[in-house]
């Protein structure tokens, strides 16, 4: 149940939208994802924020809709439709995140430079029984916006059993994935670089050695 302010004349059989609230200053933060397993070779672009008080809301919670982002238009005179994303109910001190859907002036082009495998162990018959197997990425980011922006990478590596160096930070997201986050300025591009080393067959208990 919602309180709205004030009051209304509602003839009988009639329906009228009703405006629950108002929130200037509204603090959101803008951020892009590079997810290959969920998007592709595509960048997403997201909003977020939190209805809480810090962010001039939590007043009450928000009900299932459609949410519409705007921004300033190039002469400062008017809005320009961004995107926009359907909610379900927010409830007080909850953040949400808004896919606003494909960026196209942040961009994200990983390559693989080598690959090679290691450490083989074979059976009693001669067959391989167990190996590692390491690949070098090369990750170029690219923000084409007259803003500086962040970006997060994530990386899959369809196993559990994997060890990673980067001379860049990164952390590990889940037992199967790592994530860089890279922040850019305007215009500017950097290069991740990575080496990711996975363990198979009878080479995973050496992984579970090294705690993996």
């Amino acid at each position: 149940l919602y309180t709205i302010e004030g009051t209304e004349t509602i003839p009988d059989g009639w329906g009228k939208r009703l405006p629950s609230f108002a929130a200037d200053g509204v603090k959101v933060k803008s951020l892009y994802k590079y997810d290959e397993e969920r998007w592709g070779q595509t960048t997403t672009r997201y909003v977020s924020f939190v209805n809480d008080e810090e962010h001039k809301l939590g007043q009450t919670p928000l009900p299932d809709g459609q949410v519409k982002i705007f921004a300033q238009s190039d002469d400062g005179k008017g809005l320009a439709y961004v995107g926009g994303a359907g909610v379900k109910y927010i409830p007080v001190n909850e953040e949400v995140e808004l896919n606003l859907g494909a960026a196209q002036d942040v961009m994200v082009e990983p390559k693989l430079m080598g690959v090679r495998t290691e450490n083989h162990l074979f059976g009693n018959r001669g067959n391989v029984r167990g190996w590692d197997e390491v690949r070098e990425w090369q990750i170029e980011v690219r923000n084409g916006r007259p803003i500086p922006v962040e970006v997060e990478v994530m990386r899959g590596f369809g196993t559990n059993y994997w060890k990673m160096e980067a001379r860049e930070g990164h952390e590990k997201h889940d037992a199967s994935h790592a994530k860089f986050v890279v922040k850019l300025n305007v215009r500017e591009k950097k290069i991740l670089t990575y080496t990711v080393r996975t363990y198979h067959g009878t080479r995973q208990q050496a992984a579970k050695g090294e705690g993996q």
